[in-house]
């Protein structure tokens, strides 16, 4: 008998996708819309069909969705997404294994993500950094890791990852990414088919080779690179590693919002958060909640 790695190779090798308008044409398939509102098709052999196509740029995954996103990430191995493939893949080996089914379902992972390595080469180091932002939902939050940079941080479970930059290599490395965050049920849609969003966050990291290790010093060189601003700060929380201050602009609209500066060997940090000043006295407790769970 073949093992389940042999058995993926096969899968990849002999079928190709099929485009998803094809899936509503299929007899005796049926669809099937999961708690996470993904849509996928069973067949009579109770093969799962997805549209082997990105049906997102970023989604936390979770339990509820796991037949959809183990079967998604292959066939998008097999239509040659491997960067979308591989963070749905790396994204469910990172969910905590608190049963048989996540358990099940990290192996398959595991699995796939080996047939990359070694079907890549050289090439996969180049996939697996531009691979690095995983999600999944746990509970009433999702849990944001960065395995490049080695930092994980738990957000709300209404958020978009808005822009992600990757600059540099080894001893010049840079690496951001900008969310938009809500703190209600569901996204908000505003006129003009704009998304609104109740804050934003930002997360940056770089290379600090040769600097003095306090996080004071780290500090001001972001200072620096942020530019000059009107903020009134407010210590939170320091430490030898990091400092975390409130803020309110002097100024109309008087943003309001949460900042921190972390260090931890060769990467320092800077984290903004920033909204309304009327979101951020309803909400001070879960805002602060958020950057008080980044670890490094």
């Amino acid at each position: 008998m073949l093992s389940s790695y042999k058995q993926i190779i096969i899968l990849l090798l002999i079928f190709t996708p099929l485009p998803s308008f094809l899936f509503s044409q299929m007899p005796d398939w049926t669809l099937i819309i999961d708690k996470d509102g993904n849509r996928y098709y069973i067949d009579k052999n109770s093969k799962i069909w997805t549209s082997g196509i990105p049906e997102f740029n970023y989604k936390a995954v979770s339990v509820d969705g796991l037949d959809f996103y183990i079967n998604h990430g292959l066939e998008l191995i097999r239509s040659h997404y491997k960067e979308h493939a591989l963070t749905l893949l790396k994204s469910i080996k990172a969910m905590p294994p608190r049963n048989n089914r996540i358990y099940e379902a990290q192996c398959k992972a595991t699995e796939m993500i080996n047939y990359l390595i070694k079907n890549e080469g050289d090439r996969f180091s180049e996939i697996n950094t531009s691979s690095s932002i995983l999600l999944y939902r746990d509970k009433e939050n999702t849990v944001l890791i960065n395995d490049k940079i080695g930092y994980s941080i738990e957000i709300p479970n209404i958020f978009n990852i808005i822009h992600k930059r990757i600059r540099g290599k080894s001893r010049n490395f840079f690496y951001g990414i900008l969310l938009g965050i809500n703190l209600r049920d569901k996204d908000v849609s505003i006129k003009q088919g704009y998304r609104g969003y109740d804050l934003l966050l930002a997360i940056n990291s770089e290379i600090s080779f040769g600097l003095d290790r306090s996080v004071k010093r780290v500090e001001k060189i972001w200072r620096r690179k942020l530019g000059a601003d009107t903020f009134d700060r407010r210590t939170i929380i320091k430490s030898d590693n990091s400092i975390i201050y409130s803020y309110k602009d002097r100024f109309p609209p008087n943003y309001s919002g949460l900042e921190g500066f972390f260090i931890k060997g060769d990467y320092s940090h800077c984290i903004r958060l920033i909204c309304g000043q009327d979101i951020y006295l309803k909400n001070e407790t879960r805002l602060r909640s958020i950057l008080e769970s980044y670890k490094l």
